[in-house]
Order: C-alpha cells, then structure tokens, then sequence
C-alpha cells in the first residue's frame, strides 16, 4: 500500500467519527470527551490512539528515547499498516518495534 494511500485512509478513519455539533453556551464548560495531558505518557497516548480506531487488542510498550514496541495479532497487513500510522501520528513518537502477528 503506497504511503499517500495509506495517509489518505488513515485521515479518513480519523476523522470519520460521527460527531454531532451541539450549542455551547457561555456558562458551560467545554468537556472533551477524551483529555490529553502533558502527563500522559507516551505509552498511553499510543494506546489512546490506536483505541479511536478500534485497535484494543493491540498492547503497546515504552522503549525509551520515543522508541515505541508494539505487540500483539492484527487480521491483516493492510491493518498492520494502518495501526503502524496511526502509532507514528502521536506526538514523542520516532520510531516503532513491531512484534505484531498476522
């Protein structure tokens, strides 16, 4: 799969949620439904985005130095693929180890 095609489905499985705008009003605070602090750590930031896309079975591990290794068994290689971008999309991440099975 060429990289602009698997960039172009990647874009598409993120922002394919179907999230319905709703009014704000002034005095209610804005609740994002799935917080990101500077203090989450590079693990769980993986996790939390590779979750959005379904992917739960996928376990995740810190190397160090922004090294993530990832494990565990995928249906396919073009899901491998897709799991692989979504990973490199977090921020911290440079570079991935993969121990996943098709």
């Amino acid at each position: 799969m060429g990289a602009y095609v698997l960039g172009e489905l990647l874009h598409f499985l993120l922002n394919s949620q179907s999230i319905k705008p709703r009014a704000i009003h002034v005095n209610e605070p804005s609740i994002n439904p799935h917080p990101v602090s500077a203090a989450t750590s590079l693990v769980d930031r993986v996790l939390l985005s590779l979750n959005r896309l379904g992917y739960y079975h996928i376990q995740a591990e810190d190397l160090g130095g922004g090294k993530v290794r990832l494990s565990g068994t995928i249906p396919s290689h073009d899901e491998r693929a897709v799991v692989v971008a979504a990973a490199r999309t977090v921020a911290g991440v440079t570079s991935i180890s993969l121990k996943l099975r098709v």
